[in-house]
């Protein structure tokens, strides 16, 4: 008899063999957490000491060089702002808006919370003499 297994949470998995046009996968228990038949990888996540990409409402002329890797020895998550969109109304406030949300992601690499996404003034227009 075969278990046939059709979502592994997070990607944790080895690949033993390919049989019969199937593969057998046996999970790598030691990533796994004990929070019951989940199973979901258990990843690390401080927001007091994870890397810190993120703007709030305006960002600085010059680049941000923070970095993160996932496997650095410090690595306890990340959170990061992206932007999701580039919005300008001709007809309406006529000021160019940028749409961000902030990303936070475990020390595993793993996605756990996308924030609303917010309204960042980018430009605005003025009159011209």
């Amino acid at each position: 008899m075969s278990q046939t297994i059709n979502h592994i949470t997070g990607g944790y998995g080895i690949l033993v063999s390919r049989m019969a046009g199937q593969y057998i996968i046996e999970l790598d228990t030691s990533n796994l957490s004990n929070a019951g038949s989940n199973d979901a990888p258990l990843g690390i996540l401080d927001l007091t000491t994870s890397a810190q990409l993120t703007y709030d409402t305006s960002h600085d002329t010059t680049a941000n060089t923070n970095t993160w890797h996932i496997n650095d020895d410090n690595n306890t998550g990340m959170k990061m702002t992206v932007q999701t969109a580039t919005v300008y109304d001709p007809a309406g406030d006529r000021i160019l808006y940028s749409m961000v949300r902030d990303m936070t992601f475990n020390s595993l690499g793993q996605l756990v919370e996308v924030s609303a996404e917010r309204r960042i003034t980018v430009d605005t227009t003025e009159v011209c003499i």
